[in-house]
Parts: C-alpha cells; sequence; structure tokens
C-alpha cells in the first residue's frame, strides 16, 4: 500500500475533511483560508511611513532614507523588469500573436527566434 493510500484511509476513518479524490473546495476549505487577507498598508508600511516622515521633519536617523520594498515593487529598489521573459512568454501562451504583424513590431527578434 502507498503512502497515499494510508493517508486517505486514515482521513477517512477519522471523517477528517476532504481526502485526495474528493478535491478542495470553498465548501470544505479551512474557513481561517477564507478570512485572510494581503494587507499592503501593513504594519511594515505603516512604520516605514511614519520614519519617512520623520526624515521629512528633519529628525535623525541613523539611516538617511527609506526603500519600501516589502509592497512587491521590485523597480523601486531597482531591479530591471524582465520584458525578455515575459516577451517569450507571451508568445509561448498565445502563438496566434505571431501571425499579427502589428503585435510582432513590439517584440524582439530573438524573442520570437
Amino acid at each position: 500500500m502507498c503512502i497515499r493510500d494510508r493517508y486517505q484511509r486514515r482521513v477517512r476513518g477519522r471523517n477528517a475533511g476532504p481526502t485526495m479524490a474528493s478535491g478542495l473546495s470553498t465548501d470544505n476549505m479551512n474557513p481561517r483560508i477564507k478570512k485572510a487577507e494581503y494587507a499592503v498598508r501593513g504594519e511594515l508600511v505603516i512604520k516605514a511611513g511614519q520614519y519617512d516622515a520623520a526624515l521629512e521633519a528633519g529628525e535623525k536617523l541613523p539611516f538617511s532614507d527609506i526603500i519600501y520594498c516589502n509592497i512587491g515593487n521590485p523597480h523601486s529598489v531597482g531591479q530591471v523588469p524582465l520584458t525578455f521573459h515575459r516577451q517569450v512568454l507571451a508568445l509561448c501562451m498565445y502563438p496566434n500573436l505571431m501571425e499579427n504583424e502589428q503585435a510582432m513590431t513590439g517584440f524582439p527578434a530573438d524573442a520570437v527566434a
């Protein structure tokens, strides 16, 4: 008996929720997951805003500027956009795009090749 079968048998025996066979849905998932939130204005950003305001007011801190790098914007800290990879993926996901001459003017030759 494989590990998955033993797991399914144990789960079914305890009536502990969905098995791999029945699948996961919003009806049988943990309610805490449904209530989870993504907060861009979380604790770190609020504290960074306070530091930023203090620096603007002339307060002396052990640093001279704030880098907001927790917001999911890598370009704000100087990361180069992943343009080439996105272009290649776009063409792989939608190959019919290569049949449109006007659309192809926006893609470099090495992304098409």
